[in-house]
C-alpha cells in the first residue's frame, strides 16, 4: 500500500539539494556541474563537483568533503577541470585543479583573500582568475595610481566567460612545470596585454546566467537562442524557470537548470530534433514524501498573477493570504509550501508595484473565492511600508536581508499597524527600520539572523533559514487575529 504523502515543513528546508552552475565540456559528452547541501549537524553547507555523462545519463562525484567547491570550468582539450573552492580553515577560494577522468585535485593558489571566476588560455596553459582582495600596488604607486586601479573604462561589450583575462586586476597561473602566480594589472590602453582581452571563442562551453527567466508553454530555449543570435528550433517542455543554462559554441545542444512548482530545479539536456533529457533528480525521494499545493493562474490587467492554496482548503470558506511582493518566479519556494501547509495562501505576481498591490489582491479574491480579503499580510522588501501610506491596517513583514540600505522617505511617512522585521548581522537597513517604526509607535519585531559572509555559498545558514520561517508562521498566528 503507498504511504500517504504529507505537507511541507520549515525542517524539510535541511534536505534540498541544489544543482547549479552547469558546464558542458568541449565535446558535448560530460557536464560538469555543483551540487549544494545542508549540513545540519555543523550548520553550513555543503558543495562538490559532479560529472554527469550525457550518454549513460549517470553521474559521479568529482570531490567530496570537506572542500566546498564552486565555478568548474573545463581546459579546451577536455582532460581537466578548473575550480575554486574553500577548505573548513579558510573562506578564501583558492583555485584547484582535477583530472576529468577523477583522481586528486591539486591546489594550485594561497592567496589572500581568494580568487574566483577561474578562466583558461585559448592553449589552455594558463588559468586567469578575479581576486577578491586587490592586490597591493607598486611602492612607488601615486595616490592615484593606488586608489583608482579597480575602475573598470571600456567601450567593447563585456561577454562573460568570452573573454581570457579579467578587467582591471587578475591572477593569472601558469601551468606549464611549477604553477607560477603572476598578478597583472590590465588596462585597455596597454598595448602588449591587448590579446588578453580580446573576446575569443574557445573550445569550451558559453555560459548564460539566466536569472529567473519565465518560460510559459513556449520553447524554454527561445531566450538563450535570441542571445546568441542563431535562430534554433528547441523542444518545448512547458512553464517552467530556466535558472541557468549552458550550451556548446555549436549550438547543437544546451544544457538548462529548470524549476517548476514542484521541483526547485533539476538539469535538463536539450538537443534540437529531440525530445528533452532529464539529467538529476535530486531531490525526488524528498518531493515523493510531499503533498505540495500548486500554483494556480489569474489575470490581473496586463499581468500574470498566482496564488498557491491552502492545503485541504474546503469551498465555502476562506482563509487568509499573504501576498509576496518580493520578486520571485512562481516555482517552487520552500516559504510559500509551508505557509500553505499551515493554512495560508499566498499571492504573487510578476512586477507589481506597491501602489497596484491591493488591485492584485482584488482580482486574485475575484479569481478563488477561498481568499479572505480582510485577512492579508504583505511581505516585501524594506520599501512595503509605503504600502501603510494607503492602507495602514495591513500587517507587514518586511525583508530586508538583502538590501544593505533604506530609502530616506521611510523614516518619516508610513505607520503600518504591525511589522516584523528580517534583517541579516551584516546589513543594517533593517535595524534602522525597526528603529524607525518603533519611534513611531508601531507593534514591530526584529529578527536579525547572522550572516555566513561566505563568498561560495548561501548567506543564511540552514538552522537559521529553519528558525526564520518558523518565527514567521508564529508572527502571522499573531497578527490581527490571523
Amino acid at each position: 500500500m503507498p504511504r500517504s504523502r504529507r505537507p511541507f515543513t520549515a525542517h524539510d528546508c535541511l534536505r534540498l539539494q541544489a544543482c547549479s552552475d552547469p558546464q558542458l565540456a568541449p565535446d558535448r559528452r560530460m557536464l560538469a556541474w555543483v551540487r549544494t547541501w545542508a549540513d545540519a549537524e555543523r550548520n553550513g553547507y555543503q558543495a562538490q563537483l559532479m560529472l554527469t555523462s550525457l550518454t549513460s545519463g549517470t553521474s559521479q562525484a568529482l570531490t567530496a568533503a570537506p572542500l566546498v567547491a564552486a565555478q568548474p570550468r573545463w581546459s579546451p582539450d577536455g582532460q581537466t577541470l578548473a575550480y575554486v573552492a574553500t577548505t573548513p580553515r579558510s573562506s578564501a577560494p583558492q583555485l584547484y585543479t582535477i583530472p576529468a577522468s577523477g583522481g586528486t585535485p591539486r591546489q594550485l593558489t594561497t592567496i589572500r583573500g581568494g580568487v574566483v571566476q577561474p578562466t583558461w588560455s585559448p592553449e589552455g596553459q594558463s588559468i586567469s582568475l578575479q581576486p577578491l582582495v586587490y592586490p597591493p600596488p607598486p611602492p612607488a604607486a601615486t595616490p592615484y595610481e593606488r586608489f583608482t586601479r579597480d575602475i573598470l573604462v571600456t567601450q567593447q561589450p563585456l561577454v562573460a566567460h568570452q573573454s581570457w583575462g579579467q578587467p582591471s586586476h587578475c591572477v593569472v597561473v601558469t601551468l606549464h612545470g611549477e604553477p607560477k602566480v603572476s598578478i597583472i594589472p590590465i588596462t585597455l590602453e596597454d598595448a602588449a596585454l591587448s590579446r588578453t582581452l580580446t573576446p575569443i571563442e574557445t573550445p569550451c562551453s558559453g555560459i548564460c546566467n539566466l536569472q529567473s527567466t519565465i518560460v510559459n508553454g513556449i520553447s524554454p530555449c527561445q531566450a538563450p537562442a535570441v542571445a546568441a543570435s542563431q535562430a534554433y528550433t528547441w523542444p518545448s517542455i512547458g512553464d517552467q524557470i530556466m535558472l541557468a543554462a549552458c550550451h556548446d559554441t555549436a549550438g547543437h545542444a544546451l544544457i538548462a537548470l529548470l524549476a517548476d512548482q514542484f521541483n526547485p530545479g533539476d538539469l535538463y539536456l536539450l538537443h534540437a530534433d529531440t525530445a528533452a533529457q532529464r539529467l538529476t533528480t535530486l531531490n525526488a525521494g524528498l518531493l515523493n514524501e510531499l503533498l505540495l499545493a500548486p500554483c494556480l493562474r489569474f489575470s490581473h490587467s496586463k499581468t500574470q498573477g498566482w496564488v498557491i492554496p491552502p492545503q485541504g482548503y474546503c469551498s465555502g470558506q476562506r482563509y487568509p493570504a499573504i501576498l509576496d511582493l518580493r520578486p520571485h518566479p512562481p516555482s517552487f519556494k520552500p516559504a510559500w509550501q509551508t505557509y500553505a501547509a499551515q493554512g495560508y495562501a499566498v499571492i504573487c505576481g510578476e512586477g507589481v508595484a506597491h501602489q497596484a498591490a491591493f488591485e492584485l489582491v482584488a482580482a486574485a479574491c475575484a479569481s478563488y473565492p477561498f481568499i479572505d480579503p480582510k485577512r492579508i499580510v504583505i511581505i516585501g522588501g524594506p520599501d512595503v511600508v509605503h504600502v501603510a501610506e494607503t492602507q495602514p491596517t495591513y500587517p507587514l513583514i518586511a525583508d530586508c536581508r538583502q538590501q544593505p540600505h533604506l530609502t530616506p522617505e521611510l523614516h518619516l511617512k508610513a505607520k503600518p499597524r504591525a511589522t516584523l522585521v528580517l534583517a541579516t548581522s551584516n546589513h543594517y537597513a533593517g535595524e534602522q527600520l525597526y528603529t524607525s517604526l518603533g519611534q513611531r509607535g508601531v507593534a514591530v519585531e526584529l529578527v536579525r539572523l547572522p550572516s555566513t559572509n561566505h563568498p561560495l555559498l548561501p548567506a543564511l545558514r540552514p538552522w537559521h533559514h529553519v528558525f526564520a520561517l518558523e518565527r514567521c508562521l508564529a508572527w502571522l498566528n499573531r497578527a490581527g487575529g490571523l
